[in-house]
């Protein structure tokens, strides 16, 4: 409850970075510090350098802890400082409405609203779209994941499925057995990836040794 410590009651994702526990809502961020056992806010009002209160999702990453919020680009909370940074349309982003965050080290995956995919490369300083000219089923992006040999995205219209080796994108719909082409979420599993829908969930077995892809 927000007496307890909670931004607001209406939670948008809760994950655990395996120090905290950060929980978003539609009017803040908060997190419960498990080693204290004790709860910290972050809101627009207090101050406390985030720029969006509406968070639409959380990616904990191996140095940072991303946040996608609904009109203000992504939040980046970096541990080692305990410092905020944002990343908006000023800074290359080319939609404000992000949706999900991939950190790969080397390479930073924003999936928004309506502009699809952008990528963002730390060697080079530069950002990349990845929209439907790639193959990308939809504008709107709800999820990404990384898997062992791909990366995965959740679309309004299918699943993407980018090749780190190859730089190509093959796009999965109804007619490859997805129950919805809705996807919000994916989960990858070992030799299989699961994707959850408006219409319940569907598995597929990425693995395959007898699969071939055209």
């Amino acid at each position: 409850d927000v007496t307890d410590g909670l931004a607001a009651r209406t939670v948008t994702d809760i994950k655990n970075d395996g120090q905290d526990i950060w929980v978003g809502t539609t009017a803040g961020i908060s997190r419960y510090r498990k080693a204290a056992m004790t709860w910290e806010r972050f809101t627009v009002s207090a101050k406390n350098n985030i720029a969006d209160d509406r968070i639409v999702s959380i990616h904990p990453a191996r140095d940072s802890v991303w946040f996608a919020t609904s009109d203000f680009g992504a939040l980046e909370y970096k541990r080692e400082t305990g410092t905020w940074k944002t990343w908006t349309f000023k800074d290359g982003l080319a939609d404000n409405r992000a949706r999900c965050v991939l950190d790969l080290g080397d390479t930073l995956w924003i999936g928004t609203a309506r502009k699809g995919i952008c990528s963002y490369s730390r060697a080079t300083g530069k950002w990349r779209e990845y929209n439907e000219t790639f193959e990308l089923p939809s504008y709107s992006v709800n999820d990404l994941e990384e898997g062992e040999t791909y990366i995965w995205a959740a679309t309004a219209a299918g699943v993407a499925r980018y090749d780190r080796k190859t730089g190509f994108f093959r796009k999965f719909t109804e007619k490859d057995g997805l129950v919805s082409p809705a996807v919000k979420r994916i989960f990858p599993d070992g030799d299989y990836i699961w994707f959850a829908t408006k219409k319940g969930l569907s598995r597929y077995y990425w693995n395959n040794p007898h699969r071939r892809d055209y």
